[in-house]
C-alpha cells in the first residue's frame, strides 16, 4: 500500500501500488484524480501566530523617496541662503550709512559714507592741508575733504584757474585715467569745479570724482575714489551736497 494525498481536500489516502497512474476517487470528498506514478511525501502545513508571520514585499515595490526629499530640502536651504546673502550684499552696497563730519574750528560740516578720520598733509609750498578721510567699510571706496589756504600773493581773480590747479594737483600722482567730464558750477553760492575720471572696463572701472570749491582765499577739495562709482549715486550726491561752509563773503552777505 502507498500513501497518497488528495489534491482537493489534502486528505491522506492509502491505495494499492498497482493503481499508480490510474484514476481513483477520494473517499473523503469524492474527488476523482489520477494517482501520480511516484509517491509524494505528505505535506505538513504549519501556521504560525500572527505576530510571528513573515510577509514578503512585492518585487516591484518603489524605493523610498526620503533621500530625494532630504536632498531637495538641503538644496532649497543653500539656494535660499545664497539668495539672502546676495540680497544683503546688494542692500549694503547701495545703502551705505552716512556719518557726520564737523570741522573742529566750525568752518564746515558734511556727511560721509563711513566714519570720518582727521588727516593732515603738507601741500604745495609747504602749506598745511587738513580735513577728513572716510574709507567705506568692506570696500575699496575712499572719500575725503581737504582744505588749505592760498598764498598771500595768489591771484583770486580767476577762480576757475585756481580750482583747476587744485584738481590737477590731486590727480597728478594717482593716475586716475582719462577725464570723463568737467563742469564749472556753484556750490552754496561759491565757485566750484567738478571733474570725473574713470579707467578700466565698465563693470570693473575705477572712478575718481572731485569737486573743488573756492571760499575767499581757502580751497576745499571733496573727493570720492573707488570701483564703479558714478556721480549720480545717491550717497555720492549726498556727500557732495551735504558740504556746508560757515565762512566767506557769500555767507556774510546772507
Amino acid at each position: 500500500m502507498d500513501a497518497v494525498i488528495c489534491p482537493h481536500c489534502r486528505e491522506p489516502l492509502e491505495i494499492p501500488s498497482e493503481l499508480r497512474g490510474s484514476e481513483v476517487r477520494c473517499a473523503a470528498c469524492n474527488t476523482v484524480f489520477t494517482v501520480p506514478m511516484v509517491s509524494e511525501p505528505p505535506t505538513v502545513t504549519v501556521r504560525l501566530p500572527r505576530a510571528e508571520r513573515s510577509f514578503a514585499a512585492p518585487l516591484n515595490q518603489p524605493k523610498s523617496n526620503r533621500s530625494v526629499w532630504v536632498l531637495l530640502f538641503i538644496t532649497l536651504v543653500l539656494v535660499g541662503g545664497m539668495t539672502a546673502l546676495c540680497a544683503g550684499l546688494m542692500a549694503w552696497s547701495t545703502n551705505p550709512r552716512m556719518f557726520p563730519a564737523v570741522d573742529p574750528g566750525g568752518r564746515f560740516k558734511l556727511e560721509m559714507p563711513g566714519e570720518a578720520k582727521p588727516i593732515a598733509q603738507i601741500g604745495e609750498g609747504g602749506a598745511a592741508v587738513t580735513g577728513f578721510e572716510s574709507p567705506r567699510p568692506m570696500s575699496e571706496d575712499r572719500y575725503f575733504i581737504k582744505h588749505y589756504d592760498l598764498k598771500a600773493d595768489a591771484d583770486v581773480a580767476d577762480p576757475q584757474a585756481i580750482l583747476a590747479a587744485a584738481i590737477q594737483r590731486e590727480v597728478a600722482g594717482s593716475a586716475p585715467g582719462p577725464e570723463t567730464a568737467r563742469q564749472l558750477t556753484m556750490h552754496d553760492g561759491y565757485p566750484a569745479l567738478d571733474a570725473w575720471y574713470e579707467t578700466g572696463p565698465v563693470l570693473m572701472s575705477h572712478s575718481t570724482i572731485l569737486r573743488a570749491i573756492l571760499v575767499g582765499r581757502r580751497v576745499y577739495l571733496l573727493g570720492a575714489k573707488g570701483q564703479s562709482l558714478q556721480p549720480q549715486m545717491w550717497w555720492i550726491m549726498r556727500f557732495f551736497k551735504s558740504f556746508e561752509v560757515a565762512e566767506g563773503p557769500a555767507k556774510e552777505a546772507k
